[in-house]
């Protein structure tokens, strides 16, 4: 599995290795009952951005989601994550692409084996705040329903 890590451009890039790490290490927890044995790569955003940025940075984001391997003809990426409560346009933009044709996106609490939820959307909070100006939306946690305060016989 080929995983596209959505990290904060703030962070050093001691910081982006050790997160990359540890989110592989964590997928790798997760999914190792239901496919033992399968392989987790994950990219991070600057490796990537390093690698193929062009100058152009809506083709980038364009490039992140819909790229190809060479050979195989396959996404390049199969899963895109993505930690933190609020991200900047290009996270953004990639995040929304991503959801808008399909993929996985997911969000990740930064820890090893962590916890992980499903992104239901990006919102926009300030468009003006490139690096933190939106919002990641995910999935609440399932609560038990209270019982509700009528018995049987008041409901007949």
């Amino acid at each position: 599995m080929k995983v596209f890590y959505a990290h904060p451009a703030s962070i050093s890039p001691q910081g982006i290795e050790r997160d990359t790490q540890l989110l592989k290490e964590a997928l790798e927890l997760k999914y190792q009952r239901f496919h033992p044995g399968r392989h987790v790569r994950v990219r991070s955003g600057r490796s990537d951005h390093h690698v193929h940025y062009r100058g152009d940075w809506e083709a980038w984001q364009q490039s992140v989601v819909n790229r190809k391997h060479v050979t195989t003809g396959e996404l390049l990426y199969d899963l895109f994550a993505v930690s933190g409560n609020r991200c900047g346009r290009a996270t953004a933009n990639i995040l929304r692409l991503a959801m808008e044709s399909g993929r996985k996106v997911i969000w990740w609490d930064g820890q090893s084996p962590g916890q992980f939820k499903r992104v239901l959307s990006i919102r926009v909070n300030d468009e003006e705040d490139w690096t933190g100006g939106w919002e990641i939306v995910c999935d609440l946690p399932k609560t038990e329903q209270l019982p509700l305060p009528f018995s049987k016989e008041a409901s007949q």
